[in-house]
């Protein structure tokens, strides 16, 4: 009787060993922690996959960021006039205490007279700003472009309120004086306060509804939170920055 011989043909195992070759997706998962190799096809296609997931994280975190920009951007104009609004409030709550006081006598009124006004001052601005905390939150360049910043706008008021050059304070006006000698009126006032302080509540003027000058001395004095400077007409100084 003759016995089926146990011989694999050897087309069967060549077929067998291209199966086992054709077949990576069904072969084992690799090893935790082990890089794949580039070399296979296994490998290839683990390290592109690894790379779109980062790639996708990184658009993802992108459009985060962009998001809490653009919700940054949108929520500062709303911020922004929340303060104007709270600024405003505060100064017509001023304004009416200071209207509410009697009128300052003009026998008691220390700004009547001829002033030179000399604009905001520089260091005026850099007080406003906050000086030395300004620089270290910011840093020197920055700082110093935000002085220069305050320094134009509180400058814009100064010329508001007062103009440059030679003004007198009267009992009822202020009023500009040219290098002619010509006298041009500014606006109406009433006075509040005395002392150190007083009080400039301009009747018909567009800009501003009330002006705060402390003195620094009888012959000195600066508008309250803008630095317009003022020194009396004669004294040392006076004409120093016209």
């Amino acid at each position: 009787m003759i016995q089926p011989s146990t011989r694999v043909p050897a087309f069967v195992r060549w077929a067998s060993s291209l199966a086992i070759a054709s077949a990576p997706l069904g072969a084992p998962a690799q090893t935790p922690g082990k890089i794949p190799d580039p070399g296979t096809y296994l490998g290839s296609m683990q390290l592109q996959q690894q790379y779109d997931r980062q790639q996708q994280q990184g658009r993802e975190q992108m459009q985060q960021q962009q998001m809490q920009r653009d919700s940054q951007w949108q929520g500062a104009p709303q911020q922004q006039q929340v303060q104007q609004n709270a600024a405003a409030a505060q100064g017509q709550a001023v304004l009416r205490t200071w209207r509410a006081r009697p009128p300052l006598p003009a026998e008691r009124n220390p700004l009547l007279g001829r002033w030179n006004s000399q604009g905001a001052s520089p260091a005026g601005a850099r007080k406003q700003t906050g000086g030395a905390d300004l620089a270290r939150l910011l840093g020197p360049e920055m700082a110093g472009m935000a002085n220069a910043m305050l320094g134009g706008i509180t400058g814009g008021m100064c010329d508001s309120m007062l103009g440059r050059g030679l003004v007198e304070f009267r009992p009822t006006a202020l009023v500009a004086i040219g290098r002619d000698g010509r006298e041009r009126l500014k606006y109406h006032v009433q006075y509040r306060g005395g002392g150190s302080r007083v009080v400039v509540l301009p009747q018909d003027a567009t800009t501003f509804t009330h002006m705060i000058i402390d003195f620094d001395n009888v012959d000195r004095a600066n508008v309250a939170a803008v630095g317009c400077v003022m020194v009396r007409a004669g004294a040392p100084g006076a004409y120093a920055r016209r």
